[in-house]
C-alpha cells in the first residue's frame, strides 16, 4: 500500500506529540486554548510567546505545530488559509497560518 501525504503529515505529528514530555504537550494546549480566547487571530508564534520557560524546550516547534493541527481538526481553532510572515528570527520570514477561535 503507497503511504499518502496526508498520512506521513499525520505519522510525523504523531511522532511530535507522543516524543514530547506530557508537561510541554499540556503546556502547549493550554496555551493555544488561552491565545484563542485572548486574541482574535494568531499564529504559532503567539503560542510560542505564551508558552513561557516551555518555549526553549527541544523541539517544540515540531509540537507546536502538530497540536495546532490537532486543535483546528477537532474544531477548537479554524483558519481560513491566510498566512502571516514569522517575525522570529529564527524563522526566516517563513510564511505562518493564521487561526482564530472557532467560538467567534
Amino acid at each position: 500500500m503507497m503511504t499518502t501525504g496526508t498520512q506521513l503529515k499525520l505519522e510525523g505529528q504523531a511522532t511530535a506529540t507522543y516524543g514530547t514530555p506530557f508537561a510541554i504537550r499540556f503546556a502547549v494546549d493550554a496555551a493555544i486554548k488561552q491565545v484563542a480566547e485572548r486574541m482574535g487571530e494568531f499564529t504559532s508564534e503567539d503560542v510560542r510567546q505564551a508558552l513561557g520557560h516551555f518555549a526553549e524546550s527541544p523541539n517544540v516547534s515540531r509540537v507546536i505545530g502538530a497540536r495546532m493541527s490537532a486543535a483546528g481538526r477537532s474544531g477548537l481553532i479554524v483558519s481560513d488559509g491566510s498566512t502571516r510572515v514569522a517575525v522570529r528570527r529564527e524563522a526566516h520570514a517563513r510564511r505562518l497560518l493564521v487561526w482564530r477561535s472557532a467560538n467567534v
